[in-house]
């Protein structure tokens, strides 16, 4: 899978210079790390300088930049994490080692800001880490026994935010805060019982930069209550500020991702499908992946992946099912059934792996000679700008 490096180009001003902001946040650390002023750099320069000036450049091919990815699935049968190839769904072997640095009980996983890969352990409380690039074990990024058991999820800011919670479900649980960069406490941010909060499954923070909380209530004499909502809180200070979406009780609210088209997605666990709420204002806009499709039953974590399809995992399948993003429609198994050893897919998340470059292609003639290309990181704006040098006026 491949997600374009290239965003934008901004036309160039008249007269001896063009600027194009030729790069995202997302790969400023490529950029910056002299990765890509490897030898090609001139020649890269020459022809985005060919872009920009001369009205005989004609027109310029589009693909510049991109990114390979891997799914990562999350496997509770052997406490791994297993990794496979992003275009094919092929078996790439064990990312995380079963049981690797103490994992007894994952419940789910994100990838960080940085790159590495962060899990929820119900049987300690706590959050490990691993190398994005390796997998290898970097430590408990919150410690054992900060009662941390199920969603978790990179703010805006920063920091991590994860839900609290036990095997049990039996008592109310809210949200805490953790320092994004060393994992230390930085206190709760939602507390039990904040707008009705019962016991908080999965979170994500939406376009509008506030927290959106799966909450499947408490259990208790056989029953879960019929508090199950989507609930909505301030990205900043953690105030509630409304129930986004009403949950049935016959439900479970366990993932919940927002779209391409800004519209939240949601798996529900026993209600056996993927719901689709308007993303601006709640409505319940029906099952976009009704149960049964495909063989969908125990979708337990949803993910987009970069092609735009809706990746689902089967919890007792065992396997990652692909829908089509925009339909609905089932596109097949994307990993098949127990591939690699996978026997109880609990999570999924999209990692970059690496980046691969392609020539840009111009046609037409060649535009006036110029000199003096150039190319720096704007560290405060986080573009790359390429000058196109001096020369011949456009």
């Amino acid at each position: 899978m491949k997600n374009a490096f290239v965003r934008c180009f901004h036309a160039p001003s008249a007269g001896n210079s063009a600027r194009a902001n030729v790069c995202t946040k997302a790969s400023r650390r490529h950029w910056a790390s002299g990765a890509w002023m490897n030898g090609r750099a001139a020649a890269w320069l020459v022809v985005l300088a060919a872009a920009f000036h001369g009205s005989a450049a004609g027109a310029v091919s589009s693909n510049v930049g991109s990114t390979s990815e891997v799914l990562l699935v999350l496997n509770a049968r052997d406490s791994s994490i297993k990794k496979y190839d992003g275009g094919t769904g092929a078996f790439l072997g064990n990312f995380v080692a079963p049981g690797s640095g103490g994992l007894q009980s994952p419940s789910l996983l994100i990838v960080g800001p940085d790159g590495n890969v962060y899990v929820s352990d119900c049987s300690t409380g706590g959050v490990k880490r691993y190398a994005g690039s390796t997998g290898a074990y970097m430590g408990d990024f919150v410690p054992p026994g900060s009662g941390i058991c199920n969603g978790l999820a990179f703010g805006p800011d920063g920091n991590l935010y994860a839900a609290s919670g036990s095997f049990s479900y039996s008592t109310p649980t809210g949200i805490s805060r953790y320092n994004g960069s060393t994992g230390a406490s930085m206190g709760v941010f939602v507390p039990a019982g904040s707008g009705g909060l019962d016991y908080p499954n999965n979170l994500v923070f939406g376009p509008d930069g506030r927290l959106y909380v799966a909450d499947v209530g408490t259990y208790s004499s056989g029953a879960y209550t019929n508090n199950r909502a989507i609930r909505r809180y301030n990205g900043t200070t953690g105030a509630f500020v409304d129930t986004f979406a009403p949950i049935s009780a016959s439900d479970d609210p366990t993932s919940l991702k927002f779209g391409p088209d800004k519209n939240l997605y949601v798996a529900l666990f026993y209600g056996h499908r993927i719901e689709r709420y308007n993303g601006a204002t709640g409505a319940d806009m029906g099952a976009f992946v009704p149960s049964g499709t495909g063989g969908l039953d125990w979708d337990v974590d949803i993910a987009f992946g970069p092609d735009g399809n809706l990746y689902e995992s089967e919890r007792y399948g065992p396997s990652v099912k692909r829908f089509n993003g925009a339909t609905g429609a089932y596109l097949g198994d994307f990993v098949a059934s127990g591939s690699g050893g996978l026997g109880e897919a609990i999570g999924i998340a999209w990692m970059p792996t690496g980046q691969t470059w392609t020539q840009l292609a111009p046609t037409g003639g060649p535009p006036p000679a110029r000199s003096a290309h150039s190319a720096i990181l704007d560290a405060a704006t986080s573009q790359m700008l390429v000058f196109g040098g001096s020369g011949a006026p456009d």
